[in-house]
């Protein structure tokens, strides 16, 4: 075999495989989070018990940008034995800056470090059986979150921060993480 045909060769299995090194599981997919968090009602120091669902796509190896909606509902007794309903929809985007590949190179992390930022809006209703009556109002946070995967696509995941829902508090929601 010649020398042109050795490098020829050398050079296409080089080309080959850095192409198959470009290719990774932690950039280009979707992260799918479902939550239970506590948020108080508004100008009130009673929590209301929401469940929420983030998706995020990972546009690069450090940082996924998505969206967020979350649900909450709350029964409480008024005087006169009248019921009174508090509802709250949240929804927005949000961005993850991922920590540890800024540290590590490894594709196969289990264990997840970022910060997190959201932005959006809360719809607000409180009705009962003699009035109706909605708001709404901006919401935004910041949040440091860590997260576990057991599997390739399965985990738990936990966030804390400030957040201006109906007030400016430490919030904290945990739930179940999915990476496809």
């Amino acid at each position: 075999m010649s020398l042109i045909k050795q490098i020829l060769i050398g050079f296409l299995i080089l080309v080959i495989q850095s192409g198959f090194a470009q290719k990774s599981d932690v950039i280009n997919r979707w992260d799918i989070k479902t939550s239970y968090y506590r948020t108080p009602l508004l100008n009130s120091s009673i929590k209301m018990n929401c469940i929420g669902m983030d998706a995020n796509y990972r546009l690069v190896k450090v940082l996924d940008v998505g969206i967020y909606a979350g649900y909450g509902r709350m029964k409480m007794g008024m005087s006169f034995s009248e019921d009174h309903y508090y509802h709250q929809i949240s929804f927005g985007g949000n961005t993850n800056l991922h920590l540890l590949p800024l540290f590590l190179s490894s594709e196969k992390l289990r264990l997840d470090f970022y910060l997190s930022a959201k932005l959006g809006v809360n719809y607000n209703s409180y009705n009962s059986k003699y009035y109706d009556e909605s708001d709404y109002n901006f919401s935004w946070g910041t949040y440091f979150g860590t997260a576990y995967y057991f599997g390739k696509h399965f985990g738990l995941f936990a966030e804390a921060g400030y957040a201006k829902f109906a007030d400016n508090a430490f919030h904290m929601k945990y739930g179940l993480t999915f990476k496809f």
